[in-house]
Order: structure tokens, then sequence, then C-alpha cells
């Protein structure tokens, strides 16, 4: 519950400091995101070494920065990420467009023969990425789990 309610403050502050832009945090969570709606990607097949800034790079290269608002590489030691990470865009468009240039090649930051996996993720949008990222990390999480999330590509 601590974690949720850390989660919960966290994301009323950024809606408090960005309410025009992203204006569609808050959706309902009973109509479920559309399949042609998708902002949040989930990639697989990520070399165990990749870290957030790595994933980050490899995606800048495909879209702006200003498109990209959460990258959550969830950690299984502090050497190895779980294989996997979570990446929201801030619109539809920008996720299907790195999804098209990322999908089926190797990853470029390490020496790797794993193809990126793309899929949309079960969980769609900032805010409900930044609720399960909490409750997976905990209140006593190490700096190095979090999630990077950006306000208008900063």
């Amino acid at each position: 519950l601590e974690a949720a309610a850390t989660a919960e403050a966290a994301i009323r502050v950024f809606q408090d400091t960005d309410q025009e832009s992203h204006a569609g945090l808050e959706h309902d969570d009973a109509a479920g995101a559309a399949a042609s709606a998708y902002t949040t990607l989930m990639f697989r097949s990520l070399p165990r070494r990749y870290t957030h800034l790595a994933l980050l790079s490899d995606l800048l290269e495909h879209v702006g920065r200003s498109k990209i608002d959460f990258v959550d590489v969830p950690w299984d030691t502090p050497q190895s990420n779980m294989g996997y990470a979570f990446v929201n865009f801030t619109d539809h468009q920008a996720a299907v467009a790195c999804q098209t240039a990322v999908a089926g090649r190797t990853w470029r930051y390490v020496q790797s023969c794993k193809r990126a996996k793309i899929a949309p993720a079960f969980v769609q949008g900032l805010r409900d990425n930044l609720l399960r990222a909490a409750e997976r990390i905990g209140p006593a999480g190490h700096r190095s789990e979090r999630p990077l999330v950006f306000r208008s590509g900063e």
C-alpha cells in the first residue's frame, strides 16, 4: 500500500505540472485500451546488460525524445535485467513508428545476436505503468530499478 501511495503522489505531481500535454493520463480502465490506440510497448529479447539509457538511445534514433515519457527496464540482479522492457509513447503514431523501425533488428549497444521482439503491452498508459512499477519496486527500491519518466522530453 505504501508503494501505491507513493506512486499516486508521483502521478499527482506529474499531472499537476503537465496537465495539458498529458491530458489523456486518466483513462477508463473498464473500457481498456483499444488495440488500435496503444501507446505502451513491451520489448522482449533485450540483452541482459542493456540499461535504461542504452534502450532509450536506441529508440531515439527512430522517434523524437518528446514522444517517449516512460522507460522501464526491470532488473533481476544488479548486473542483469530480466530480458524485457516497457516504453510508453505520448501517442499511438510514435509507438507504431518505433515498433516498425526496431522490431526484428539486433540491439545496437551490446554485442548480441538477439533480435528485438515488440508487442503492445498489457498495461497501457503512463499512469498505469507508474503504478505497476511502484508496486514492483516498492518504497525501498534502489534508484537503478526506477523507470525513467520524462515530461516534454526532459
